[in-house]
């Protein structure tokens, strides 16, 4: 079951990852890497969080759920510092991709907890391609 969610919740950060770099494109080279949010960023941060909220999900009363929240901020943010070293994004790409990512791996498992039948998930998969579907209704 996990597993299901956890695919959807990478699908999701790369349906996002996916729109930003269609929708915002340019014709100027160098500046094609640091348009937007960073999927780097994005990504860990979905991970870490998403990894988080299972264990408190798991285990609501351990004693170690502020430090996996801490390990869950501190990772993706030495992420977006070495992106930002590295020349790759601005600071306000980094923080919309931590952003993103945090909102994506902490809420959409929590939408699963909810009995809500008017939104529905649906994995689309064929032929070289993968994507999700939401419903809401």
């Amino acid at each position: 079951m996990h597993c299901l969610l956890l695919q959807q919740v990478y699908l999701t950060e790369a349906d996002l990852i996916l729109i930003k770099k269609c929708a915002f494109r340019t014709t100027k080279k160098y500046y094609s890497h640091k348009i937007f949010y960073s999927g780097h960023v994005a990504t860990a941060t979905t991970a870490t969080f998403f990894s988080s909220k299972v264990y408190q999900d798991f285990i609501p009363d351990s004693h170690a759920i502020p430090y996996v929240y801490a390990e869950a901020t501190i990772l993706p943010a030495a992420v977006s510092y070495f992106r930002m070293q590295a020349g790759q994004h601005f600071l306000t790409d980094v923080m919309l991709g931590y952003t993103l990512g945090a909102l994506a791996g902490y809420y959409i498992s929590e939408l699963h907890k909810k009995k809500n039948e008017s939104i529905s998930f649906q994995p689309i998969i064929e032929q070289n391609f993968y994507d999700t579907s939401f419903l809401f209704y």
